[in-house]
């Protein structure tokens, strides 16, 4: 039973999941997916590309969410959450030129002085292979506004140097709409390595 319920969620999540962009695609707002990083600018183009044009009842409902997520006036009543959670998990495989974060490999010459780095403390180049995780969430206190908080763990590891980095982090955003799509974000973050 349990497994069944398991693979049924899994089912639901990736439909919906797809269901933006087959929903975009659809109702010919398929351009407005490369703004898709920035959700503020995607909202944005959504609502210009369907001024004047049919959407049906799923964009609509599409265009209602991120409007209201974007602390806009929704295009109608419809419910949205009052608080969302998002967890992810990704793969980490990057290539980085000083993963060490010392001195490069040579004297440093200032004017007529030269210094000697220490062998130990050069720095070194190579892939990392890794993973992270974290959780976002948004609360919306009132209209207009809302709190946007998280935090991220991510650990990579570089097999040709033996070195490890862990990496965690926190942020926190108050967001205020002012008026026609302008906006003041005060945020806060916190890193560690």
């Amino acid at each position: 039973m349990f497994v069944e319920l398991f693979l049924l969620r899994i089912c639901f999540l990736s439909w919906l999941v797809g269901l933006p962009f087959y929903l975009l695609s659809a109702s010919g707002l398929s351009a407005c997916a490369i703004a898709g990083k920035n959700e503020r600018l995607f909202t944005h183009c959504l609502l210009n590309a369907s001024i004047n044009k049919p959407v049906g009842p799923a964009a609509a409902f599409l265009l209602n969410d991120k409007l209201r997520r974007s602390a806009q006036l929704g295009i109608a009543n419809l419910p949205v959450a009052v608080r969302s959670l998002q967890r992810f998990w990704a793969r980490v495989i990057s290539y980085s030129h000083n993963k060490n974060d010392r001195n490069p490999n040579g004297p440093l010459i200032l004017g007529d002085m030269v210094f000697q780095g220490k062998a130990d403390r050069v720095k070194k180049a190579g892939v990392l292979i890794g993973a992270g995780t974290g959780m976002r969430t948004r609360y919306f206190p009132h209209a207009g506004a809302y709190f946007d908080y998280g935090v991220n763990a991510h650990y990579a590891h570089s097999p040709q140097h033996k070195i490890g980095i862990a990496c965690i982090s926190a942020e926190a955003c108050f967001v205020k709409s002012l008026r026609n799509w302008r906006y003041v974000d005060l945020c806060i973050r916190a890193d560690r390595i």
